[in-house]
């Protein structure tokens, strides 16, 4: 398995027990006692549509679930050597994040103003919430238990962690070279809300003399309008009255 190691994709062009063809996995571990492979999936979830209760909607797409496969360590040595298991180059970044590759990020931290915590602290948190399990990592990738066992641990913190989301933040984080910044946030979607594709009932902007409910929100083809009749209307010395 020359080259494989801890973070390196791994592909089944046609698919191979239980890797599905078109699926990324990531390379855990090769246990030489337990003579298993280890290999973590950052399984996609659907989108998910919130209705706030002024009405708003808005399209949630979750992180990925974390799923562990294993194979027998036999069957995948086979299956490199015969090429129906494809290792690829390693990734800095995990795909949800690949928008933020090339950027310094701790001068992107730095640069924020007067911001409520600082995306350092925020990732230090997270590494936070599974450090205690790195000293013994391997014996517990070697685990038949190894999810429960971080369960356990995402319990007995203080507050207690969310169990699943602490599974992401370990493997991604041994997924991707121990990198602290891959447990950054996906800052690069901030601000990708269309407000006029949007429908809410609630009246957006300064309230109105009239009244804080009185008027519509502008619909894309009210905006349209708008700027077509400006263009059209607006002149030197023209004033709104006129």
């Amino acid at each position: 398995m020359s080259g494989i190691c801890a973070g390196t994709p791994i592909t089944a062009p046609q698919g191979y027990r239980r890797l599905r063809a078109g699926t990324t996995y990531y390379f855990l571990r090769s246990s030489p006692s337990a003579r298993v492979v280890t290999l973590v999936e950052f399984a996609p979830r659907r989108t998910k549509e919130i209705v706030s209760k002024e009405g708003t909607t808005k399209n949630l797409r979750p992180l990925p679930f974390p799923v562990l496969i294993r194979l027998q360590r036999i069957d995948f040595e086979e299956a490199v050597l015969s090429a129906e298991i494809l290792p690829g180059k390693h990734e800095v970044l995990p795909p949800w994040l690949s928008g933020l590759e090339g950027l310094d990020l701790e001068e992107v931290d730095a640069e924020r103003v007067n911001p409520a915590r600082r995306h350092r602290d925020r990732i230090d948190d997270k590494i936070g919430s599974f450090y205690g399990l790195l000293s013994d990592i391997e014996s517990i990738l070697d685990s038949d238990n190894t999810e429960q066992i971080i369960n356990r641990h995402a319990r007995s913190q203080q507050p207690t962690q969310n169990e699943s989301r602490v599974r992401l933040w370990l493997f991604t984080y041994l997924a991707f070279g121990r990198n602290r910044y891959a447990l950054h946030y996906p800052t690069h979607k901030i601000g990708r809300w269309d407000r006029l594709n949007t429908p809410s009932k609630a009246k957006r902007g300064a309230p109105s003399a009239d009244g804080k409910g009185y008027g519509f929100n502008t619909t894309g083809d009210m905006h349209d309008r708008i700027l077509k009749s400006y263009s059209a209307l607006a002149g030197i010395g023209i004033t709104n009255e006129e």
